[in-house]
C-alpha cells in the first residue's frame, strides 16, 4: 500500500488529477500487523488525509457498485492466495492494475496492467494511462470481461466435473 499511496501522491500533484480520490475497500490486515495504523502514518506523511476514503468491510451485495463506479481497481499486493478482487472488478467493467507477482498474473492474464508492487513510478504511470487513455480503458474492460468468464462458477463446476469423470475411470 505505501507504494500505491506514493504513486497516488504523484498523480495528485498534477492539475488534471487534483480531484481524484482513492477508496480503500476492506478491512486492514489482521492480527499479524497493524496495517491500518501504518497506512495512516504514510497518508499523514504525504499530506493525503482528505484524499483517501476507507470503507472497511463492504457487504457483498454492494461490491458491484464500488467496482462499477471506480475508474480502476489497483491491487499492488505482495501476496494473494487467489485474487478474487481483480476478477470481480473485471466482471463489472472495471479496468485492473495489479501485481506482476504471486497468483495475480495467472488470474488476470493479459486483461490487466501488471506492475511490481514496489514500483512507485510504474504504478503512477499505469494509473495515469488508465485514467487518460480511453482506448486502453476500453481494451482492458473488454479483455477483463472475457477473462472473468473463464473463472465463473459455471466454468469451475464444468472443469471439476470433467476431473471427477477422469478420476472415476480409474476405479472401474
Amino acid at each position: 500500500m505505501p507504494a500505491l499511496l506514493r504513486a497516488f501522491k504523484g498523480l495528485k500533484e498534477q492539475p488534471q488529477f487534483k480531484d481524484l480520490k482513492l477508496v480503500k475497500v476492506g478491512k486492514a490486515g489482521g492480527r499479524e500487523a497493524d496495517f491500518r495504523r501504518q497506512t495512516i502514518e504514510v497518508i499523514d506523511s504525504l499530506n493525503l488525509s482528505g484524499e483517501i476514503r476507507f470503507t472497511e468491510v463492504v457487504p457483498e451485495e454492494n461490491l458491484r457498485a464500488y467496482y462499477s463506479n471506480a475508474e480502476c481497481l489497483v491491487l499492488p499486493s505482495l501476496y494473494e492466495g487467489f485474487g478474487f478482487p481483480p476478477l470481480e472488478a473485471m466482471a463489472c467493467d472495471c479496468p485492473v492494475i495489479t501485481s506482476n507477482s504471486s497468483s495475480l498474473p495467472e488470474v488476470v492474464g493479459e486483461a490487466a496492467i501488471k506492475v511490481s508492487p514496489h514500483d512507485i513510478e510504474g504504478l503512477a504511470e499505469a494509473l495515469k494511462k488508465v485514467l487518460t487513455n480511453k482506448e486502453l480503458r476500453k481494451g482492458l474492460i473488454a479483455k477483463g470481461k472475457a477473462q472473468a468468464v473463464k473463472f465463473s462458477w459455471e466454468q469451475t463446476a464444468k472443469k471439476t466435473f470433467k476431473i471427477y469423470k477422469e478420476v472415476g475411470k480409474g476405479f472401474r
